[in-house]
């Protein structure tokens, strides 16, 4: 029997080079879903297959986005999500699609992959990956001391499959300030905006100074170089790629967090300055699913065949 296609992903139909749209497929299961439960205005037509006539880049889907919010459709939504009237996953946690895309590709796709995490934080992901027999070794970077701690208790019974580096990933050799945060995993090597303190009440707890080290410094040592890059850094997610043209030699995929609108960190990207330069360097992002609302979330690159 053919495999299922997941049902996060969406038929190409349209010829879409750039992705998806999670947002896309969110925004009509969400309508959907409110016109069986209400009677308030909602645009008739189809959205999807209206977008998919249009410029389909990601620039064009932030604009088309950032258009969208500006109408009654985030004020329902929110109703909507407090009344627990809403099921559907494409709608209520669109952000988890580009992880769970990576995972069905890791274990359907041939071939083996070492995956680096960059701001590993506890190591929840690990756990996942090393369920995944594709999947041979994982190195993993963090730069807190406390977090670090915690990271190596967690991962120690894997021995072998997993490398701990107690270190900062950017575009800089030395030392730099880190900004710990009150939310646990939320501490980063930039300082948070007036964004991120509104959307997740994010404070700075100290400032602790880090090792930083690129990670083509990393990859020319060790010669392990990633199949699997996953960016967990907090809005310093240009810093990271920029200081790793040499160990994106191998690499395939590339998980990373973004914000469409709104940088929620001082000096931090937004989604259309990683895309354009993840394209220079021949990646496309494949799967694109952050909140409705505030615009966070993660994409999935991959680099063209």
């Amino acid at each position: 029997m053919p495999k299922k296609t997941p049902f996060y992903v969406m038929n190409n139909s349209h010829e879409i080079e750039h992705a998806l749209l999670t947002h896309l497929l969110s925004r009509v299961a969400l309508e959907e879903e409110i016109q069986r439960n209400t009677t308030d205005p909602f645009p008739k037509e189809n959205e999807l297959e209206k977008f998919s006539r249009a410029d389909s880049s990601i620039e064009a889907i932030v604009n088309y986005l950032f258009t969208r919010r500006q109408n009654m459709f985030i004020n329902v939504f929110y109703r909507y999500m407090e009344s627990g009237n809403l099921k559907n996953p494409l709608v209520i946690r669109p952000w988890l699609f580009p992880e769970e895309m990576l995972y069905d590709a890791l274990s359907s796709e041939a071939g083996t992959h070492t995956v680096f995490i960059v701001g590993a934080h506890h190591g929840s992901e690990v756990a996942r990956f090393s369920d995944l027999a594709s999947v041979q070794e994982c190195v993993l970077f963090e730069p807190v001391p406390d977090n670090f701690k915690v990271l190596c208790d967690k991962v120690r019974h894997l021995g072998k499959y997993v490398h701990a580096i107690e270190a900062a990933i950017s575009d800089t050799i030395g030392s730099l300030n880190f900004y710990d945060s009150t939310n646990q995993g939320n501490g980063s090597l930039l300082a948070p905006t007036n964004f991120e303190k509104e959307q997740f009440g994010t404070e700075i707890k100290e400032i602790i100074s880090v090792d930083s080290i690129t990670l083509d410094f990393y990859c020319s040592i060790s010669q392990i170089f990633p199949t699997v890059l996953w960016i967990d850094v907090q809005g310093a997610e240009m810093h990271v790629i920029r200081g790793s043209g040499l160990a994106l030699r191998d690499c395939i995929y590339i998980y990373i967090e973004v914000s469409v609108w709104r940088g929620l960190y001082s000096g931090g990207s937004c989604l259309l300055d990683i895309d354009k330069f993840l394209n220079s360097l021949g990646y496309l992002c494949i799967q694109l699913g952050t909140d409705l609302g505030n615009g966070t979330g993660n994409a999935l690159y991959k680099r063209k065949s």
